[in-house]
C-alpha cells in the first residue's frame, strides 16, 4: 500500500549460529506455539506442503517468520530437520531476518540447480540477491540449470525482471505461462503486483480474483491476496470497498494466527482512519503494529509501518514527527533495497521540504525519487508532479510546463 502525504558479511553457517549470535526473543512463546498450530491446520493438502516437505518444517517456518526467536535455540531446532534443503532454507531466513544477507543468499543459492518446488523460495531468493547484487548470478545460474520451461523457472525469470523494474517483461513471462494453462496463484499474484506498478488496477483485481479462486478457505495465502485487492480498490478511489477487504483480511489473519498479514492488515486500515479523518485510531494501530512488529524483525513491514505514521503526522502539519518516521523508514527501506519503496518515501521527504519552502532539498529528493523509480508509473507520476510543483513555486513555469 502506498499513499502520498499531504503535502563486511560473514557467512553465518547453523555452526557459526549455535556458537553465539545475538538473537532477539520472544515476548510471548506460547502464543508464538498456538500462532504454529493455527496456521500449520490451515495450509492446504497439495503438493508444496506436507506431501513435499514435513511438518516440522513447516512448523519452525511459522515460528521464525511470525515471532521473535532467540537465533541459538532455533538453530539447534533446525538440526531435528532430516532433509538439508529443509536446514539451509529456514537457516537463510534466520539470517536474512538478522540482516545478513549475503548468508542468506549464498544457503539459497546452493539449491537452485534442483529447482525447489517452493515458490517461497524464490522470493527470498531474489530478495536476498537484490540486496547483495547477485541478480546476475542467478540469472546465469538460471540459463545453465534450466532444461525447460516451467513454473519455477518462468517464475523466478518473471521475479528477476520484476526486481529490476522490468515489469512489462515480467508480464510477458507470466501472461504466457499462464495462457498455456499453467496457472498458479503465486504466479497469479506476482502477475497482479506487476500490473500494479504499471498502474493497470483493472488487470490487477481481476488477476487478484483468479489467484483468489484457486485457494480453498484453509488456504492461509488468501489472506495477501485479499489484502493486496484491498489496495488495487485503495488505489483506484473506492475507500469503503477496500476498507471492507482490510478488515476481512485483518479478521482471517487473527483467525489463523498470521501475524506478519494482520499486521499489513491494521497497517492498511490505519490508512482508511486517516483518510477519514480519524488520525488518533490511524496512528493507535500504526504504533502498536510497529512495536509488535520490532519483535518479530521484519524489516520490510516495519518501514511500511514507519512510513506510513510519517504521513499520519502530515495530516495534522506535525511536520517533525513526519520527517522522524521518514528516516526511520528510509533507514530500513535503504537496506534491503526497495527501490519502489524508496521512490514513494523520496517523493514524502520531498513534499515537506517543499512545505518548508526549501526547494532545493525538495528538488533533490523529487529527483531521487524518479531515478529509483523506474519505470513504475505510479512513482514516476508522484515525482515528476512534485518537481513540477517546485518549479512553479520558483516561478520557473517553463520547467514546470516540461514536467
Amino acid at each position: 500500500m502506498l499513499r502520498k502525504q499531504r503535502f563486511t558479511i560473514v557467512f553465518l553457517s547453523l555452526a557459526a549460529l549455535l556458537a553465539g549470535l545475538l538473537g532477539f526473543t520472544a515476548s510471548n512463546n506460547s502464543a508464538t506455539s498456538s500462532s504454529s498450530e493455527k496456521l500449520l491446520t490451515k495450509l492446504p493438502a497439495n503438493e508444496f506442503t506436507a506431501s513435499k516437505y514435513s511438518e516440522e518444517f513447516y512448523l519452525l517456518e511459522i515460528e521464525l517468520l511470525n515471532s521473535g526467536v532467540d537465533s541459538v535455540s532455533f538453530a539447534r531446532k533446525l538440526n531435528n530437520l532430516n532433509s538439508e534443503f529443509e536446514k539451509d532454507y529456514l537457516a537463510a531466513l534466520l539470517n536474512y531476518k538478522l540482516g545478513h544477507y549475503e548468508a542468506a543468499f549464498q544457503l539459497l543459492f546452493k539449491y537452485l540447480s534442483i529447482l525447489p518446488e517452493l515458490y517461497k523460495y524464490y522470493d527470498k531468493l531474489v530478495d536476498a540477491a537484490r540486496i547483495t547484487g547477485n541478480l546476475d548470478s542467478v540469472r546465469e545460474k538460471l540459463k545453465i540449470e534450466s532444461s525447460g520451461e516451467s513454473n519455477f523457472t518462468n517464475y523466478l525469470s518473471a521475479l528477476i525482471y520484476s526486481s529490476e523494474g522490468k515489469f512489462n517483461e515480467s508480464k510477458n513471462i507470466l501472461k504466457k505461462r499462464i495462457d498455456a494453462g499453467f496457472s498458479s496463484k503465486e504466479n497469479l499474484y506476482l502477475l497482479a503486483a506487476n500490473y500494479r506498478s504499471t498502474g493497470d488496477y483493472e488487470e490487477g483485481l481481476e488477476t487478484l480474483l483468479k489467484a483468489e479462486s484457486l485457494c480453498s478457505d484453509k488456504d492461509p495465502y488468501i489472506v495477501k491476496i485479499i489484502n493486496a485487492q484491498g489496495t488495487f480498490y485503495y488505489l483506484s478511489g473506492f475507500y469503503d470497498k477496500a476498507l471492507e477487504l482490510y478488515e476481512k483480511a485483518h479478521s482471517i489473519a487473527l483467525q489463523t494466527g498470521n501475524v506478519i498479514d494482520e499486521l499489513k492488515a491494521s497497517g492498511n486500515l490505519a490508512i482508511i482512519d486517516d483518510l477519514y479523518g480519524d488520525v488518533d485510531a490511524a496512528r493507535k494501530k500504526l504504533n502498536i503494529a510497529i512495536e509488535r512488529t520490532k519483535k518479530i524483525n521484519d524489516k520490510e513491514l516495519l518501514a511500511f509501518l514507519y512510513s506510513e505514521l510519517g504521513v499520519s503526522f502530515t495530516y495534522t502539519n506535525n511536520l517533525i514527527e513526519a520527517r522522524n518516521n521518514y528516516r526511520e523508514s528510509l533507514k530500513l527501506f535503504s537496506e534491503i533495497k526497495n527501490e519502489e519503496r524508496l521512490s514513494y518515501l523520496a517523493s514524502n521527504i520531498a513534499s515537506l521540504y517543499l512545505q518548508q519552502a526549501n526547494y532545493e532539498a525538495a528538488l533533490e529528493n523529487y529527483e531521487k525519487g524518479l531515478k529509483f523509480a523506474g519505470k513504475n508509473i505510479l512513482a514516476q507520476t508522484l515525482n515528476l508532479i512534485g518537481i513540477a510543483d517546485v518549479y512553479s513555486n520558483v516561478s520557473n513555469y517553463s520547467k514546470a510546463i516540461n514536467y
